[in-house]
């Protein structure tokens, strides 16, 4: 249950954990003269700094620093440099599951948080449209990435149509399983979240107020 805006310092000592095994792998691979995976790592290592620039909100920020280096630092660590992408392919499409979680909850607390703020009653099925839509978008995206780095013939990211629907699917289900755990348990709940659910008794509240004026 989400209830506050101070920074977590749990969260701190995770961001940099993963930003630490991140750049062992970037000086083993400088080590071995490996300059393309070097590229890729020491670019990994620069999108965890990313959530502490662009985000201004405190709670946000704290979260999707925590996610963004834990994702990071598992793509990085366990998929490329442990080689998990090539010998696992269950690995492939569970990163895709999580991967996409973290995105709809990051995109559904977004939300709430600026409904709150703006006082707007979003009906949930909006919510959970809007926020399986954004996952969706985000691994579509990402296929588009994959797609375009393949062109350069130094990689082989995608391996064929089937891959690609099934990391598509795999991107729906774990924007569905978020939506899922958040409507049965108090997960991505934010304090003051009542908004919603006493948005129609302030309604009648205001039509009882108006009814003796006239």
């Amino acid at each position: 249950m989400v209830t506050g805006n101070n920074p977590n310092g749990v969260s701190t000592v995770i961001v940099l954990v993963c930003r630490t095994a991140i750049s062992l792998c970037v000086l083993l691979w400088w080590n071995s003269g490996d300059v393309l995976q070097l590229g890729i790592g020491i670019s990994a290592l620069a999108l965890t700094l990313l959530p502490g620039i662009l985000i201004r909100d405190a709670l946000l920020q704290d979260v999707a620093a925590t996610v963004t280096a834990l994702l990071i630092a598992a793509h990085i660590v366990f998929g490329m440099f442990g080689s998990l992408y090539e010998t696992s392919y269950a690995y492939d499409k569970m990163m895709h599951v999580i991967g996409s979680s973290a995105i709809a909850g990051l995109l559904m607390l977004s939300v709430r948080r600026y409904c709150i703020h703006h006082s707007i009653d979003l009906p949930e099925i909006l919510m959970g449209s809007l926020v399986v839509g954004g996952t969706l978008s985000a691994g579509a995206l990402w296929e588009i990435f994959e797609f375009t780095i393949d062109r350069t013939g130094f990689f082989g990211a995608q391996r064929g149509l089937n891959d690609t629907m099934l990391d598509l699917i795999a991107d729906a289900c774990g924007g569905i399983i978020l939506i899922v755990l958040s409507r049965t348990t108090n997960l991505l709940h934010i304090k003051n979240d009542s908004f919603f659910q006493s948005a129609n008794n302030r309604l009648k509240i205001l039509t009882e107020i108006e009814v003796n004026n006239e």
